[in-house]
């Protein structure tokens, strides 16, 4: 059986009280408003905090201090910081991107993604070192919700960001920004010559899966599948349906967007 060290970074759902899992769970670590982890390649953990902490996590549950150099975020509603996740050569560069809610002009705000080498200090603190910004949202504005901002990459190192439309809707689906989109780039934040949006038209974005060994890309609206829809449709399979079953864009049908 495998043992499966858990995090209690949210309310167990009923399963996990089914003793016929094939796995265990042992909560380790206890953290304020947990966003994002992912695992060092020596079995340690990196973790989130929403309010704009950073945390080095070993397997016994022991939480390092805060690490050093995290970007400021803008703490309010949605917004703080976000996914945490290694570049897929850290092994030989050491590189962290960040994803964080970030202050504008004119009480405005959006969502940025920041990439740092991870390195740690005579005291064993982590230290972020050459902190970059490599992708921000376009416009920034006023609200605190949907910021989407998730990361993943490719087995080809594309880097995939997942961008929400901020509760204004409409920009989803207008090429002149990047709300409500998935963005396609090179680890630097440098756009391909082919094409940068991976699907667009989303509302929220925070749940985005990358199968690295199949290529295979899946991103739901939250916990819920948030239907894709387009003037043009290709594998036409539905209308687009709203929350409330209204229809978010008539006369448009479903369809999978490739590059």
């Amino acid at each position: 059986m495998y043992r499966l060290v858990a995090l209690v970074l949210l309310l167990c759902m009923p399963a996990c009280a089914d003793d016929h899992l094939p796995f265990e769970i042992s909560p380790i670590a206890t953290f304020n408003e947990p966003w994002a982890m992912t695992f060092l390649p020596d079995g340690r953990m990196l973790i989130t905090e929403k309010r704009g902490n950073l945390y080095v996590v070993s397997q016994d549950g022991s939480i390092s201090s805060s690490v050093k150099n995290v970007p400021d975020v803008d703490y309010r509603s949605q917004g703080g910081l976000g996914d945490v996740v290694l570049h897929p050569d850290f092994k030989t560069n050491q590189l962290v991107y960040l994803s964080y809610a970030e202050s504008g002009k004119g009480n405005t705000r959006g969502a940025a993604v920041a990439r740092a080498k991870l390195e740690f200090n005579k005291r064993k603190q982590g230290v972020l070192k050459n902190v970059e910004v490599v992708w921000r949202q376009n416009p920034k504005v006023t609200g605190g919700g949907h910021y989407g901002h998730r990361i993943a990459f490719d087995k080809d190192n594309y880097m995939f960001i997942s961008s929400g439309e901020r509760q204004k809707f409409d920009p989803a689906q207008h090429m002149t920004g990047n709300l409500g989109k998935i963005v396609r780039l090179h680890d630097d934040g440098s756009v391909p010559e082919d094409n940068p949006f991976a699907t667009i038209q989303h509302a929220i974005n925070q749940g985005q899966v990358l199968i690295a060994q199949s290529g295979s890309f899946h991103e739901t609206d939250r916990a819920q599948s948030f239907l894709l829809c387009r003037h043009t449709a290709q594998q036409a399979l539905a209308d687009c349906t709203n929350y409330h079953g209204g229809l978010v864009c008539p006369n448009r049908l479903l369809f999978r967007h490739g590059y």
